[in-house]
């Protein structure tokens, strides 16, 4: 019988770097725990050194203090926590990252695919808010 990975409610709670957050995840029970999670899907490399705070910019816009859930890949008793991260709010039009975690009831925009894919354009903070909003700024 295979057991479907935890997903745990959570929020953000900072922006380390652009693949490392910092999240207080629910364990249930009323449990909370403070950890590091590292976006699993991503490393540094899809990140130029010349882009870096943009990209923790868009990072920070995306899901800064907002709800997620997190899907753990490591024990979360560990002070770093690798896992998928979905942002559990909603976005607009058709995002790249838009899916279904194992054990969800509904699509969620997951975090890795989609900065992936801001990645491949510059890291532009005008499609993050455009998925956030759905409506694009003025000028743009």
């Amino acid at each position: 019988m295979d057991l479907l990975p935890r997903l745990h409610n959570a929020k953000t709670l900072r922006i380390v770097d652009p693949t490392t957050i910092e999240a207080e995840l629910e364990l249930g029970f009323g449990v909370k725990v403070h950890r590091k999670i590292k976006l699993e899907g991503i490393d540094q490399s899809i990140v130029p050194s010349y882009l870096k705070n943009k990209a923790q910019h868009v990072l920070v816009v995306l899901i800064g203090g907002k709800k997620i859930v997190v899907q753990a890949a490591t024990n979360t008793i560990d002070p770093l926590v690798r896992g998928r991260v979905y942002l559990d709010e909603t976005v607009h039009g058709n995002p790249v990252g838009m899916s279904c975690p194992p054990g969800a009831e509904r699509e969620m925009l997951e975090v890795s695919e989609y900065i992936r894919w801001i990645a491949g354009k510059d890291f532009e903070l005008n499609e993050v808010l455009f998925t956030l909003n759905g409506k694009r700024p003025k000028g743009a």
